[in-house]
């Protein structure tokens, strides 16, 4: 049986998963800069073109317009997680539940954090209390089944994958996750599939190129 140890399941999260929500992208105080949500908005930005320096920039601004925006304080953590600065990522994952406890975002980069010291049932906690919160986030419930899958709970790591698929079918992480899953469950068809498909929706990921 082909499964994910502890530690590929940490390498599987450390990258910069978009924290500004679905519901935030018609927020039309993504195009207002006096408002934190827009730098939060040009952090992201800033990552996904690998400019980690101006990222810090953009989200310095937004806790000084904002000190309590946890979209902020989330994308730090991930940001220091992914330079295995684990400590100030764990505070600032912590900052973004005190500052928003309903914030599926804030409990996901939780969940990266755990996963990160190897602690994988807080982990998984984290991730379902993301998932609880927005039962929409994509990101959440490919977290919760990388690590179902990394625990060794191939059933339960595919069904909430499905979920997953529902909700972002165009998601690369997603559409990798799904793929190794495939292949867990010896179909190497379908898992080369969702490779392929997963490398034309981002092909900066290295993981579906492994796949």
């Amino acid at each position: 049986t082909v499964l994910l140890n502890p530690l590929d399941a940490v390498q599987w999260s450390l990258y910069y998963p978009n924290v500004i929500a679905a519901a935030t992208q018609r927020d039309p105080r993504r195009d207002d800069p006096r408002s934190s949500l827009y730098w939060v908005q040009a952090a992201q930005n800033h990552l996904l073109r690998g400019q980690v320096v101006a990222a810090r920039q953009a989200i310095d601004r937004a806790l000084t317009l904002d000190p309590n925006d946890a979209l902020a304080y989330s994308l730090r953590s991930n940001i220091d997680l992914v330079q295995n600065r684990k400590t100030p990522a764990l505070a600032d994952a912590e900052q973004a539940i005190a500052a928003d406890p309903s914030s599926s975002a804030a409990y996901l980069s939780l969940s990266l954090v755990r996963q990160a010291e190897f602690d994988l049932d807080a982990a998984l906690e984290a991730a379902r209390k993301a998932v609880a919160l927005d039962p929409n986030n994509a990101r959440a419930l490919i977290q919760e089944s990388s690590l179902l899958f990394g625990m060794g709970r191939l059933r339960e790591a595919v069904k909430v994958a499905e979920q997953a698929r529902q909700r972002a079918p165009d998601d690369a992480m997603v559409n990798t996750v799904w793929g190794f899953l495939q292949l867990a469950r010896f179909r190497v068809n379908k898992a080369h599939e969702a490779f392929l498909v997963a490398i034309a929706q981002d092909s900066t990921l290295g993981l579906p190129q492994l796949g």
